[in-house]
């Protein structure tokens, strides 16, 4: 399981205050954030600007903004990849490196929130001013530190399980009737890069609706031989998970078969095998653990008679042997994300179709479940011993049957609290991107999900310091999903699960 960040994040080091001597009530957070806003003069409604950018491992780009109103896009441009990220008419939308497009839809609303107290501060160091915190229960969040001179924010820390990022801001230079810090720098604790940011161009008006527009696919991906829309894939199934055999440079290699990946991966050695042309070289530190990635493209790759041009891909440490099998690279989104897919678990054929030709099964035999795909992974809802959450993703990737992570745990320790741990087990590790992830085993009273109820089913929470800490509640498993016929349908937003022979024995039907 991996997935990279498309959006250029706000990026930021702990740095504690120091208390001023100044003299007075401290004003509230909302006041403090009115004066800098007024500092900063008036945004017009409409604008473009243009960034260029420069990080520490050799890589730049170009980022391009189009503001119109509450609507915007931003183009990123390398001599590498070209991503497009914005939000038009309520709809956030991201376009990846291999140019598909992906709404963002919303969630249900009815999980329980990260709970963050803001906190304001008198400080004399980095400025003197005040440090406006807002944090969780873990110490995570967001801290500016404000110069109360020139009401500026002139440093934003943001701090996760990856650690403390930083980012300063320079002085202000005015555009037009708004002052704005021309350079900034950050530090990110994720990639362990650090970025230069100066902005070129700034020009107010002049943007309109099909400025910011949604774009649409660049591209097919995934090429069907000509006449033919449905295939079976080359597949091997091995204790639930699935591996299938991808054609490159003459060679078969062995790749999983993994819908909890945001996109194709391929492991450094396969990767220098192929003769691979890596760049924008960084750490990943949101999976299982950190670890050095790179981007690539491969001129050509074959699943079957199935067949993708210039593909992105990532690097990330893959191999696993299993019975014959030698894994080196995830198949993920950007390979399912434009097909009908079937997997038949207790048969072991994984079937796709063309996007357009393919139809997911209804009935009441069947629930199909609305999922999210904005990190690129199917984000679906479940009820995990009452408590609801909304950020589960369904990985086939995965050994483990469901396992929950810190933001649930955190959020709801009522749904754990008195239940045990399986017996015979204290801990068990699972293998994921970046290393091992331990986890507690717990027999959880009920789960709900998919319109059935499984009781008394085994659970995993881990336990690992910031293996996924990232604010996704869990996932199902290839443990969990074989006891189902699987139809992923990400061209319209849906799973479809059937119980097959399996499922009907461990399942309780409401």
């Amino acid at each position: 399981m991996i997935q990279r960040v498309f959006i250029a994040s706000v990026l930021l080091l702990l740095f504690a205050p120091v208390p001023a001597t100044a003299e007075g009530p401290i004003p509230d957070s909302a006041t403090i954030y009115a004066k800098v806003d007024q500092a900063r003069g008036p945004l017009p409604h409409s604008y473009w600007e243009v960034l260029a950018i420069s990080e520490s491992n050799g890589a730049a780009w170009r980022e391009t903004h189009y503001v119109n109103g509450d609507d915007y896009r931003v183009d990123y441009r390398s001599a590498d990849i070209d991503v497009q990220a914005g939000t038009y008419k309520g709809d956030a939308w991201h376009q990846n490196a291999n140019g598909q497009t992906v709404i963002h839809e919303a969630e249900p609303g009815l999980a329980t929130k990260e709970t963050y107290t803001t906190t304001v501060t008198r400080i004399e160091t980095p400025v003197a001013g005040y440090r406006v915190a807002e944090l969780n229960a873990r110490g995570w969040g967001s801290v500016d530190y404000i110069d109360s001179a020139a009401w500026q924010i002139v440093r934003t820390d943001t701090i996760d399980g990856s650690g403390t990022s930083v980012e300063t801001f320079g002085p202000r230079v005015k555009f037009g009737a708004t002052a704005l810090a021309k350079v900034r720098h950050q530090h990110d604790a994720d990639t362990g890069l650090d970025r230069t940011t100066e902005i070129v161009t700034y020009e107010a008006d002049g943007i309109g609706d099909a400025d910011v527009a949604i774009p649409p696919n660049r591209r097919t991906l995934v090429e069907f031989p000509i006449g033919v829309n449905t295939v079976n894939l080359p597949a091997t199934f091995q204790n639930d998970r699935i591996y299938v055999m991808v054609t490159i440079n003459g060679h078969g290699y062995d790749f999983l078969l993994d819908s909890g990946a945001g996109g194709i991966s391929v492991d450094p050695g396969a990767a220098a095998k192929i003769g691979l042309h890596v760049f924008d070289k960084q750490k990943n530190a949101m999976n299982a653990g950190s670890f050095d990635t790179a981007g690539g493209k491969i001129a050509t790759m074959s699943v079957g008679p199935l067949t993708m041009h210039d593909v992105y891909v990532e690097t990330a440490p893959i191999v696993e042997y299993a019975d014959g099998v030698k894994c080196v690279g995830l198949l993920g989104f950007d390979f399912l994300a434009e097909l009908g897919v079937r997997i038949d678990y207790e048969n072991k054929v994984v079937t796709v179709h063309h996007w357009g030709t393919f139809t997911a099964p209804t009935g009441p035999q069947f629930a199909a479940l609305p999922i999210r795909l904005d990190d690129q992974t199917p984000h679906v809802s479940a009820t995990i011993n009452g408590a609801t959450a909304e950020r589960i993703t369904v990985d086939t990737g995965a050994q483990a049957s469901f396992m929950l992570f810190d933001y649930f745990a955190r959020r709801h320790p009522e749904a754990l609290s008195g239940r045990h741990a399986h017996k015979g087990y204290s801990s068990v590790e699972f293998e994921g991107v970046g290393g091992l992830v331990e986890t507690k085993p717990y027999q959880l009273d009920e789960i709900d999900f998919a319109a059935m109820r499984f009781v008394d089913f085994v659970g995993y929470v881990v336990t690992s310091k910031n293996a996924y800490a990232s604010d996704e509640d869990g996932l199902f498993g290839s443990d969990f999903l074989h006891f189902y016929d699987v139809y992923l349908d990400y061209p319209n937003g849906q799973i479809v699960l059937g119980l097959n022979a399996t499922g009907r024995k461990a399942a309780h039907h409401r």
